[in-house]
């Protein structure tokens, strides 16, 4: 088997481990922070067991790790980390599994962004803060507009992963307390409605 399907089944792999609902949502939760099982279960509002189970099934697609292992009252407590270079996918590996599988985790996408985003504004969060930008912009593009559109998101999401790597050396070094947020890209085709 050749690099380059290895590496092609290894994305297709972290793709559709991403593409569980309760999965993506542990993961944003270890992106964050280190936690134990029984953290993110109480952090998710889900049965720990579910966790562990979900958890089991993220560590096979090497999208988290065990960082370390506490004795509490005779019992193992694993304590797991997000593997960040494993979650960020480049444009063209994503390209490269097949449509049906990036259509799933496009699915699970949206609607942790739908969930996240009314979690958010049931805590009153996106009413009224300057600092939070909620925009839906319907266009009409020509083919350049769409390229240009399609490069503008590109390197958005290249500069926020690179603002988040920043952010989270200098919270390490300083030990300041960090602000939980989350931010989501959308740009698609809107076909016309039947």
């Amino acid at each position: 088997m050749s690099r380059s399907s290895q590496n092609t089944e290894a994305t297709q792999a972290r793709i559709e481990a991403l593409s569980h609902e309760l999965r993506l949502m542990i993961a944003m939760v270890l992106s964050v922070r280190p936690a134990s099982s029984g953290e993110i279960a109480e952090e998710l509002g889900e049965p720990a067991d579910k966790i562990r189970y979900q958890l089991r099934k993220l560590r096979d697609a090497g999208l988290v790790a065990v960082s370390e292992e506490r004795h509490r009252r005779g019992v193992v407590e694993r304590i797991y980390v997000a593997c960040a270079d494993k979650m960020d996918f480049r444009f063209e590996e994503v390209l490269s599994v097949p449509l049906e599988v990036r259509s799933r985790l496009a699915l699970t996408l949206l609607r942790v962004i739908f969930r996240t985003s009314l979690h958010s504004l049931s805590q009153g969060e996106l009413v009224g803060e300057e600092r939070t930008l909620l925009s839906l912009v319907p266009m009409r593009v020509d083919l350049r507009g769409w390229e240009e559109l399609t490069q503008l998101h590109r390197d958005m999401l290249d500069r926020t992963l690179q603002l988040k790597a920043e952010s989270d050396l200098r919270l390490e070094a300083s030990g300041d307390p960090s602000i939980s947020a989350a931010s989501a890209l959308l740009w698609l085709r809107n076909p016309p409605r039947d």
